[in-house]
């Protein structure tokens, strides 16, 4: 005869295996923190920086292309160890308005390499940026896709962004970088007299999303403390991260910590979209064998996953 259960049951739950649903590699990634130099003439392994123009009298920038300064000081990008900057950080790259100069300045990144393949590409940076509205400058952000030139701009700031605490950006860049073997940053300052601008933990990345890949989102049944019922319905939603449609088992397990069988069920999936979810009901029900303390484990079971 069957033991009837009058005191609660206590349920743990996890998922298993582990959700790993996509890969993600970094492909520049620089926080200005080593040495390179008092001044921008010795930017960081693979930057490169460029100053352009002459000086500037008045708001206005002098009529025609100018002719390069040749001082590198405060007003080309170079390593500064004071605030604003991240927490934990030790230096930023920044540039400011002493002495005015047109028309910009820029700080250009390493070439680096998206796959075609991937699923999402991403830029982000660290920023704090004092725009100076009494003669406006310009903060830029551009991408050199292989051309030579700088055909992309990212964004464009022509007021205060995070200034003074400083904070965070990140780009979706997929439509324009997922292919390009030779993809270039560049931070472009443009200014006749302006504020100042800093950035830091400078990163590109990518993100690949498997080709077959599932697994289980939630346990809907049972989970918590349950009563001393007879039998338990057991359900868990399950979804596709991968990029094809997939038919799979999902299995249940539910084992108690102490004295008791364990319980497990099969159930299938089939013709899941990608990026789709769908909610398993097994078909087994699960009966207590005692009270006590259970773990509860819903995974899938994906060939070639």
């Amino acid at each position: 005869m069957r033991k009837i259960i009058t005191a609660l049951i206590f349920i743990s739950f996890f998922f298993v295996p582990q959700l790993v649903n996509a890969q993600q590699t970094v492909l520049l990634n620089e926080n200005f923190d080593a040495s390179w130099g008092t001044w921008g003439n010795n930017p960081p392994t693979g930057w490169t920086i460029f100053m352009y123009g002459n000086l500037a009298s008045t708001c206005n920038c002098p009529t025609g292309t100018g002719t390069p300064d040749a001082t590198w000081d405060s007003n080309n990008w170079f390593r500064y160890t004071g605030t604003p900057k991240p927490s934990g950080s030790v230096a930023t790259a920044r540039i400011r308005y002493s002495p005015r100069k047109c028309p910009y300045d820029d700080l250009v990144s390493p070439a680096v390499s998206f796959p075609g393949t991937a699923s999402a590409c991403t830029l982000s940076f660290w920023t704090a940026y004092d725009q100076y509205a009494g003669c406006p400058d310009t903060a830029m952000i551009l991408a050199d896709t292989g051309l030579g030139t700088y055909d992309v701009v990212i964004d464009k700031w022509y007021a205060d962004k995070f200034w003074s605490s400083g904070g965070g950006v990140k780009y979706d860049i997929t439509s324009w970088a997922k292919g390009k073997a030779s993809v270039k940053f560049n931070f472009r300052y443009y200014a006749s007299y302006g504020g100042e601008w800093n950035i830091d933990n400078v990163q590109a990345s990518y993100v690949q999303v498997f080709a077959h890949d599932a697994g289980t989102t939630a346990i809907l049944s049972p989970t918590g403390t349950v009563g001393g019922a007879s039998s338990f319905t057991v359900s868990a939603n399950v979804k596709n991260f991968g990029q094809n449609t997939e038919s799979f088992n999902v299995t249940a397990e539910i084992i108690p910590l102490s004295l008791g069988s364990t319980y497990s069920s099969v159930a299938s999936v089939s013709s899941l979209g990608p990026g789709t979810s769908t909610t398993v009901v097994f078909p087994d029900a699960w009966v207590p064998t005692d009270s006590g303390s259970y773990t509860v484990k819903v995974y899938t079971q994906l060939a070639g996953e």
